[in-house]
């Protein structure tokens, strides 16, 4: 494989196009494809850290990735491209987030519809998501976003079917229908996109566009989960700790918070703080203010008052 063929696979693995998730090996290719001096190879790289899909949540690694991009030269290889949309993707992310460049909408909009224009399913679905934005939220860009969202869905594009389904989900853009959000979300969560396992076990849990079931809604955030998504780790806590869909057990949801902890989430690091706290689990007061300490350098404000507290008391 060339460079550019070994990004295209990895990002083929990533996005689920014509096979089904594997982002291990997406991860993998795009690592070989930077080591080649491929400047949008860190770019992927960065967002897998960004994401915390493919790799864990680490704001670190997504800057030093999008500053090893800059530096080999990834706006020169954009600007004077025909055809490169995967230099032109990584342009347009970095202006859609802010990393490495102002933030600016209309910068991102115009790198990701370089690449829609050539009917690429990455740009396709980054150009819906543009669209979707609330600054957005008017009939037409809506309509947009639904119109981007399918040309990419049809190409196979897990995350595009997942949004939209959750389009579907809302009547945004598209006629509400439950029943096709949940077709949809279900498409994207059997080819293994995480995101969508996570919405299909939200789905059970509320019972939309399906029968609610609590064990179902367990088995998915299980799966999304297991690959190491934040926000399905600290659901499956929540289902620990509340009893639902699970026996309740607080040494499980203790694991669960410690895993998307680790991925600097603070919400998680101020409930392992409280387990610390109670008698569920080991009471161990040092580790509870250490928690809380992580959680209220990330900005949890009743992590800091918790903190105030026992300094007090």
């Amino acid at each position: 494989f060339g460079v550019g063929q070994l990004l295209a696979e990895g990002i083929r693995a990533h996005c689920g196009l014509g096979c089904p998730v594997n982002n291990s090996a997406a991860v993998s290719l795009f690592i070989q494809s930077s080591k080649l001096s491929y400047p949008p190879a860190h770019v992927y790289i960065a967002r897998t850290f960004s994401t915390g899909i493919g790799n864990p949540c680490n704001k670190s690694a997504t800057i030093n990735h999008i500053m090893r991009a800059i530096r080999s030269g990834l706006f020169d290889l954009a600007a004077h491209s025909n055809d490169d949309v995967f230099a032109w993707w990584a342009v347009g992310w970095l202006h859609d987030n802010g990393l490495g460049v102002p933030m600016d909408d209309d910068e991102a909009m115009r790198w990701y519809q370089k690449g829609a224009a050539l009917n690429d399913p990455d740009c396709l679905m980054f150009v819906g998501w543009m669209y979707a934005k609330p600054q957005n939220a008017n009939f037409e860009c809506l309509k947009k976003s639904a119109d981007a969202l399918i040309a990419a869905t049809a190409q196979g594009h897990v995350e595009a079917e997942f949004n939209l389904g959750t389009m579907y989900l809302q009547g945004t853009g598209v006629e509400a229908d439950p029943n096709v959000a949940v077709q949809h979300i279900r498409n994207a969560a059997e080819k293994g996109f995480v995101e969508a396992q996570l919405g299909l076990s939200q789905a059970y849990a509320e019972g939309l566009g399906v029968e609610q079931n609590d064990a179902e809604a367990v088995r998915w955030c299980l799966m999304s989960a297991n690959q190491g998504l934040l926000n399905a780790e600290f659901s499956l806590g929540m289902h620990y700790q509340n009893g639902i869909g699970v026996p309740g057990d607080r040494l499980q949801a203790m694991k669960w918070f410690v895993r998307a902890a680790k991925q600097e989430d603070r919400e998680a690091m101020s409930h392992v703080a409280a387990l610390y706290a109670e008698d569920g689990v080991e009471r161990n007061e040092m580790e509870c203010v250490r928690w809380l300490d992580l959680a209220a350098k990330e900005g949890d404000t009743s992590a800091r008052v918790a903190l105030l507290f026992l300094c007090l008391y």
